[in-house]
C-alpha cells in the first residue's frame, strides 16, 4: 500500500473536480473514510461527504454541511445522530426537513413533551379521511 497521506495531500492540491472525486472514491474503497469525505467535500459532493462523516461519527465535520443537504435519507441519519446526542430539537428539525412525520410525532411524544404538536402533525399529515 502506498503513502496515503502523501497521496491525499497531492489530491487536495488539485483543481480538477472530476479527478478529486475519483480519488475520493479510491480512498473510500480503501476505507480511508476521513480522507474520502474531505475530498468529496472539496469536489462539492457535500451529501456524500456528510454521509461519510456521520457514518464515522465525525459530527463536527458534518455540521457545516447539514444546511446544504436535501436527501431525506441523509437528513434522517443526521436526525438519528442528533437523537443519540440527546439533542432532540435539532433532531426534530432534521426530521422535519426529511418530511419524516412519524419520527417527528414520536419525538414530540417521547422526548419533547409536546403532545399537542404531535396531534397537530398527525391530523394534518395523516392519510386517514
Amino acid at each position: 500500500m502506498g503513502d496515503i497521506q502523501r497521496g491525499f495531500n497531492i489530491a487536495n492540491e488539485l483543481a480538477d473536480k472530476t479527478m478529486i472525486i475519483e480519488i475520493a472514491g479510491v480512498c473510500e474503497l480503501m476505507k480511508q473514510w476521513n480522507e474520502a469525505a474531505k475530498l468529496y467535500q472539496k469536489g462539492q459532493l457535500v451529501e456524500k461527504a456528510a454521509s461519510i462523516y456521520i457514518q464515522i461519527g465525525m459530527f463536527q465535520a458534518a455540521a457545516p454541511l447539514i444546511e446544504l443537504i436535501t436527501s431525506p435519507s441523509i437528513l434522517v441519519m443526521v436526525a438519528k445522530a442528533k437523537e443519540a446526542e440527546k439533542n432532540y430539537r435539532e433532531a426534530e428539525k432534521a426530521y422535519e426537513r426529511a418530511n419524516d412525520y412519524e419520527n417527528i410525532i414520536r419525538l414530540n411524544l417521547e422526548n419533547l413533551d409536546n403532545p399537542d404538536k404531535a396531534k397537530l402533525i398527525f391530523r394534518t399529515k395523516s392519510q386517514l379521511p
